[in-house]
């Protein structure tokens, strides 16, 4: 029999957590924090998850005010569409799906890289912002890098974490 040796990724520890009875996570989650332990969804192996849920979450807001005060149907009906599609592969990501996870740090990635380019060629987002700009969209690009660095770490997307699996033969 083979055996994995290798510790829970980041996704199977917000899976585990989720699953544990409340009375018991009340307990555990207390002690957990207080040896440095990640517990629940709010750390960084979930923040582009949330990213992603607080994204459909505004845009479902969204639709909803053009739908009832705008009396707006076709334009809110297909960024109802988006909302539905980032709240769903939110889920996914956050119930551990490794492709969902996958698929969120690249659009994570793609955004990051438009906020970096944003800062050497945007003219919409200065006019918008005014001398603030290079700030709010440096700031931006540097967080998100972090976010991205830590969610890939956290996750073991593509090798990178805390090393490739070490495979034991038990008898």
């Amino acid at each position: 029999m083979i055996r994995k040796t290798d510790p829970p990724t980041a996704a199977e520890d917000c899976a585990e957590s989720r699953s544990q009875s409340a009375a018991a996570d009340l307990g555990a989650a207390a002690g957990a924090r207080a040896n440095g332990i990640k517990t629940g969804y709010f750390n960084l192996s979930c923040s582009i998850d949330l990213l992603f849920a607080a994204i459909s979450f505004l845009a479902a807001l969204a639709v909803l005010h053009s739908f009832v005060i705008g009396r707006h149907y076709i334009i809110p009906s297909m960024i109802l569409v988006v909302a539905v599609v980032l709240g769903n592969i939110a889920w996914y990501g956050l119930q551990g799906h490794r492709w969902a996870k996958i698929l969120m740090f690249w659009s994570a990635l793609l955004f990051t890289c438009h906020a970096f380019f944003a800062l050497f060629w945007s003219k919409a987002y200065r006019e918008v912002l005014g001398s603030a700009f290079e700030w709010v969209c440096g700031a931006t690009v540097i967080l998100f890098v972090y976010l991205l660095l830590q969610y890939v770490r956290q996750n073991r997307l593509f090798g990178f974490g805390s090393g490739p699996a070490t495979l034991i033969k038990t008898t």
